[in-house]
């Protein structure tokens, strides 16, 4: 039987070369002009990062198969997944009630709209940041969150129907508390990124082949999902009374271009926000490719990493070398905290331009084992890995996601360590229906 499933083990590389190719796309002919741009740099650099990017890939996947034929072993421990499924359920639904709870008694009630992007970008303008015990215990308890969406959606058939309601109720409260106090945006999409993985692992899993209406079905919620975030950002740009014409004087929006021209007028300004969102980050990697390697000590590639080491050691911000997108906007005047570079110069900075490529070629490595044993025998942990790396590829275009704050990169460990303990268990014996 899993002879039928050869066919799916290399989708997600495939999904991610043609995202990969459509942002640089979007990046060489869309509506942003920019200024003294080597897209010949660029191009060169993605697709020696591609090729080692498939090779990798390809070398995973032929592995695990080959352990698979002459490994017999047993794993030294097992876990019932639908016992994390359930506990993960439970904290992460005591986690939002705690988070709504505090927000209520700082805010009070929330200020209902008759436009939902409205009261987001209230939440996201007026709201800002504070400390609270109730986010200081979610920094460190996300993981259970990341745990309760993926295992609870997989396994949704197998829960009573308390957890079932649990897990509904999750979803719910964790974009209530997004919508009305938080207003982060990104929280939203990475919700539907877990979602659509869930949802893709279950579909080719049954073996079944995809017809016209599943792929409409598809193209649908692809572009109703950018409309939500076209729309939102035409209302938060609106707020601030700013219209994207320039970036740092090194781009310029046309708004004549063709794959703006035709959108609404007020949702123009959300659609060229989309098309610098998702693909200006190529611009500042060909900036960052000109400037020579300084070895920032391993404190460039990530902001998390970055602040708890020089909290917990009394480190000096000018004991180490500045990272590439600091000394980008050092040379030429682009700001790298304020727009993209794409992962790489982040990595570069510890590891060289050539060594950015070869430590994500690791995670691809992972990624792609973690792809195989959710396919071959549903293991619990690499599913919650695959859809959470998926994250990491998703905003490759853009910065060193995963490891950017103190919450994404506490729960990435996490999920990790979990995953080397756990990832060769078989789940067909532990998950039982109930």
């Amino acid at each position: 039987m899993f002879q039928s499933k050869k066919n799916v083990l290399y989708t997600p590389w495939k999904a991610f070369i043609i995202y990969i190719v459509i942002t640089l796309f979007l990046n060489f002919f869309g509506p942003w002009d920019y200024i003294n741009y080597n897209k010949f740099l660029v191009l060169v650099y993605m697709m020696l990062f591609l090729s080692m990017g498939t090779f990798t890939y390809r070398y995973a996947i032929s592995k695990s198969i080959a352990r698979e034929k002459y490994t017999s072993r047993k794993p030294r421990l097992n876990l019932n997944p639908l016992l994390v499924t359930r506990l993960s359920i439970f904290v992460s639904l005591i986690l939002y009630l705690y988070l709504l709870y505090e927000k209520y008694l700082m805010f009070g009630p929330p200020d209902f709209t008759n436009n939902i992007f409205e009261t987001i970008n209230s939440a996201y303008n007026d709201k800002g940041f504070t400390f609270t015990l109730s986010y200081w215990l979610y920094s460190y308890l996300f993981a259970f969150d990341i745990l309760a969406k993926i295992l609870g959606l997989y396994y949704f058939k197998k829960l009573s129907l308390l957890y079932r309601f649990m897990l509904i109720l999750t979803f719910t409260l964790s974009l209530a508390y997004t919508i009305l106090y938080d207003g982060n945006q990104k929280a939203v999409g990475d919700m539907i990124v877990y979602v659509l993985s869930v949802i893709i692992l279950l579909y080719l899993k049954s073996n079944k082949k995809f017809k016209i209406r599943h792929i409409i079905s598809i193209l649908i919620l692809v572009f109703a999902t950018l409309y939500l975030f076209i729309a939102n950002l035409t209302e938060r740009i609106s707020g601030w009374g700013w219209v994207p014409y320039t970036l740092d004087g090194h781009a310029y929006a046309n708004y004549d271009h063709w794959m703006v021209r035709y959108l609404p007028e007020d949702l123009k300004i959300g659609g060229m926000a989309i098309f610098n969102y998702i693909s200006n980050g190529y611009y500042g990697l060909s900036l960052c490719l000109q400037l020579p390697f300084i070895w920032s000590m391993g404190f460039g590639s990530s902001f998390a990493f970055q602040e708890i080491v020089t909290r917990w050691f009394n480190i000096n911000d000018y004991a180490y070398g500045a990272s590439y997108p600091v000394r980008m906007n050092q040379a030429f005047g682009y700001d790298g905290y304020v727009n993209w570079v794409s992962i790489f110069p982040w990595l570069a900075s510890d590891f060289t331009f050539f060594g950015a490529i070869i430590f994500i070629c690791v995670f691809i490595y992972i990624y792609a084992i973690a792809w195989y044993k959710s396919i071959k025998c549903g293991n619990w942990i690499s599913i919650v890995l695959f859809a959470h790396l998926n994250i990491f590829l998703l905003y490759i275009p853009n910065n060193n996601q995963l490891f950017q704050t103190k919450t994404s990169f506490i729960a990435t460990l996490v999920i990790f360590i979990l995953w080397l303990i756990f990832k060769d268990t078989s789940n067909n014996e532990l998950v039982k229906k109930r």
